[in-house]
């Protein structure tokens, strides 16, 4: 108890630094809007098209990390909502 003690008289001087969100708790969980699905064709059909929306979305393949990220988003998008 005395470290607990020790630890909450620390933070409170710092209480202002951190910033605090109380979260309520949602019966159906929050869904992000999806877009509208697009055909595989309207996306890969037409390099700019594709280059365009790359470009929008911001898929780079650069780094392996993004590569990977905009590897899964084309995906998502080619493949639709799960099922």
């Amino acid at each position: 108890m005395a470290i607990a003690d020790e630890m909450k008289a620390e933070v409170h001087g710092a209480a202002y630094s951190f910033l605090v969100a109380s979260l309520a708790t949602a019966e159906e969980p929050i869904q992000p809007p999806r877009e509208p699905d697009i055909g595989p064709r309207e996306l890969v059909d037409d390099r700019e098209h594709f280059h365009e929306m790359c470009v929008s979305r911001h898929w780079q393949s650069d780094e392996l990390y993004r590569a990977h990220w905009s590897t899964m988003m084309l995906l998502a998008v080619l493949g639709g909502p799960p099922d």
